[in-house]
């Protein structure tokens, strides 16, 4: 047991180093989050993307933002129908949901990469699977 390091790569503001081994916890570096913040250089968004945030910054309604990475998402289908009843712009991130080319290109946009830094402060709420990195970039 101690010979076991590890390195936890989410905030000791969220999940506590466990205290309960006082040898354990010694081998426990929680640096926090790795990339929360991080937006490569020299990237730019696309150009669709920045005018679907505009018409939705003209008309007052702060998209909603939805990624689930690249894990497949079985139920694509029910979460577009639901997201579509409440004609809300969205924002898909991520190869595990695909949406149709048929849904409304004024409602959903959709994106396979975009620095969650970068894009959630223009976004009303995060639906995600919880990963560390979009995770402590939503709290943020």
């Amino acid at each position: 047991r101690n010979n076991v390091f590890m390195i936890n790569a989410f905030s000791s503001q969220i999940f506590p180093i466990c205290s309960d081994h006082e040898s354990a916890s010694k081998n426990i570096l929680q640096p926090g989050a790795l990339a929360d913040v991080y937006i490569p250089s020299g990237w730019m968004p696309p150009e669709a993307l920045v005018e679907f945030l505009k018409n939705c910054q003209d008309s007052n309604d702060r998209p909603l933002c939805v990624g689930f990475g690249s894990m497949p998402f079985q139920k694509t289908n029910e979460l577009i129908d639901a997201l579509d009843k409440l004609n809300r712009r969205t924002i898909v991130v991520g190869n595990g949901i695909s949406i149709d080319k048929g849904n409304d290109t004024e409602l959903f946009f959709q994106t396979h990469s975009v620095p969650y830094a970068w894009l959630l402060p223009q976004c009303s709420m995060m639906l995600s699977h919880g990963g560390a990195g979009v995770f402590h970039t939503t709290l943020r």
